[in-house]
């Protein structure tokens, strides 16, 4: 739904869209964004809460305007609809992740059109990512969620699940941490995969994707590792969305 309302406002306001964000994948914190690394004010930003009353927030740093933005989505059920980063096209081109939702289109339309099996339309989609600012999919393991650990810490959803491969990947045991999104891959220890590289789960028979809050013991699922684009791992970025700033006491190592 995020992704999707700029969209929606673009085409009854008649206005054209950057194709691009300022992402590039999933992060839990507003502020995990290449606008707040390249110092784009975020005021003056306007909420619309549920209850359908607007909210001005403008004329403060970036950290207390998200801050106060934050306390009053909690107060209206979280959840609202907001509009910030005011700025030229021209300027936030040069600040985001470009090409993303082109990319999300063609992603859909891999997976939408009919295959001979739903292997086939994955094989399409990773061949959409290969020909992207990404990198291709890697399979890391094919297996079972032999456990999951959830809690929920300062409004997040943080914890870790286990996964025990099967057929080729028999005697292999992946540790996946989360917090809000997929942010680690390790296997006996060690890690593989960490933010921002993507990680990725998806059914092993339909190849749908899950979300942290959908895995449940004894899924049958798919692990895959995407690289992120160059501008996610650029030193200011990872300062901002690497493993360090999720508690991982880790540097952040590109997975390729």
């Amino acid at each position: 739904m995020n992704a999707l309302i700029p969209l929606v406002v673009a085409l009854q306001m008649g206005c054209a869209v950057v194709d691009g964000d300022g992402m590039g994948r999933a992060f839990p914190e507003f502020t995990m964004t290449t606008f707040y690394m390249h110092g784009l004010p975020i005021s003056p930003l306007i909420l619309l809460t549920r209850d359908g009353k607007q909210h001005l927030i403008e004329g403060a740093a970036n950290d207390r305007i998200v801050r106060d933005n934050r306390q009053l989505l909690n107060m209206h059920g979280g959840f609202g609809h907001f509009i910030c980063c005011g700025a030229d096209a021209n300027v936030v081109k040069n600040m985001m992740v470009s090409g993303t939702l082109k990319l999300a289109y063609r992603l859909g339309r891999a997976m939408e059109q009919d295959q001979l099996s739903a292997a086939a339309g994955w094989t399409a989609v990773e061949d959409e990512w290969e020909n992207s600012i990404y990198g291709k999919p890697t399979l890391l393991i094919k297996g079972t969620v032999e456990s999951v650990v959830r809690t929920f810490d300062q409004e997040q959803i943080v914890g870790e699940l286990t996964i025990i491969g099967k057929q080729r990947f028999i005697g292999t045991t992946l540790t996946v941490s989360f917090h809000n999104e997929f942010i680690a891959v390790k296997k006996e220890g060690q890690y593989l995969v960490m933010v921002p590289d993507l990680i990725i789960i998806v059914n092993a028979k339909t190849f749908l994707p899950y979300t942290t809050n959908e895995i449940q013991r004894g899924m049958s699922v798919l692990i895959y590792a995407i690289p992120a684009p160059n501008v996610l791992r650029q030193k200011q970025m990872i300062d901002h969305v690497g493993p360090q700033a999720y508690g991982l006491d880790v540097p952040y190592e590109p997975f390729f």
